[in-house]
């Protein structure tokens, strides 16, 4: 996406979002990754040629600009994350596929699995509209300063909050996140794997929504998204049950934080996805959800 195009944009966006209706951007500086075809040769197939002033991926930048014309120069640091027109599932997957010498019956953007990664280019600036009503979602988000597209191209650039650090847990000490429950990861069994969790006798409920395909085309990469709806659910773990080892993910949740989770898993075969949920109360909710699988995920 070119430059200048996205300056006129961010000016915009700016004068909304701050809100400061009069704003001048004075100047946009930024530098956009470096193109090695030799190492990343995929670069311009996902994204598509790009002369040396366009933008594309994420570039840090920073914005100067004034308020008032005449007013006190302010800066702005930033981060322009460029969407490509195209979703994966039409450039780079065929790209690969091509590459590799996998022989399809079809376009793989004709399969059922190609449809997460394809029209993906203003996923993101739907996200961000969301958030503008769910206060939970807003919460764990970057502020967004906005958004821009190209007409002619059919890109999307979101102006984002540019954050140096990110606490991934403002609860626990530094070293605490480095722990992983070891027993758990290496259990072979859903028992074994509960134990290690100190899951005690989960309940059924209806209260926990997974959303997976009914049939996985490719085990590698199964996408799931888990919506709990029990009162105050402090955490949730999600495992395969006939994965060499099930348990797959957990996630705890600071309080206000929304219960859902979305991630793609390996399955080696027609299995199980279960999901184990705390709530407020101590107790365990569980429910499952058969995926079928056509090509498993888990060989060597």
């Amino acid at each position: 996406m070119r430059r200048d195009l996205i300056a006129q944009q961010l000016e915009i966006a700016l004068r909304t979002s701050l809100p400061v209706p009069a704003l001048r951007l004075i100047e946009l500086k930024g530098e956009r990754p470096a193109i090695d075809e030799t190492r990343e040769p995929w670069i311009p197939i996902k994204y598509g040629p790009a002369s040396p002033d366009d933008w594309f991926g994420v570039v840090p930048a920073t914005a100067r600009f004034e308020r008032d014309r005449g007013g006190a120069i302010e800066t702005l640091d930033l981060v322009v994350k460029v969407n490509p027109r195209q979703g994966l599932a039409r450039t780079l997957i065929p790209w690969i596929i091509e590459h590799k010498k996998i022989a399809l019956d079809r376009p793989y953007w004709e399969y059922r699995s190609a449809a997460e990664s394809d029209h993906t280019s203003a996923r993101e600036e739907r996200l961000y509209g969301l958030a503008a009503s769910t206060p939970a979602l807003r919460a764990v988000l970057p502020r967004c300063y906005g958004s821009g597209t190209d007409l002619r191209t059919g890109e999307h650039a979101l102006f984002l909050e540019f954050l140096a650090e990110v606490a991934l847990d403002r609860g626990r000490p530094a070293d605490a996140l480095a722990d992983w429950n070891r027993g758990a990861f290496e259990s072979k069994t859903v028992g074994d794997a509960l134990r290690n969790l100190k899951v005690a006798a989960p309940i059924e409920s209806k209260d926990i929504v997974i959303r997976a395909p009914d049939i996985a085309e490719n085990g590698a990469v199964v996408p799931i998204e888990v919506q709990s709806n029990v009162p105050g659910t402090k955490s949730l773990a999600v495992l395969i049950e006939k994965n060499p080892f099930p348990y797959a993910a957990s996630f705890d949740l600071s309080q206000g934080a929304l219960p859902f989770v979305a991630l793609r898993v390996k399955m080696g075969e027609t299995s199980n996805v279960r999901v184990v949920v705390a709530g407020a109360d101590g107790k365990f909710y569980t429910a499952a959800k058969e995926v079928k699988v056509t090509i498993g995920g888990c060989g060597g």
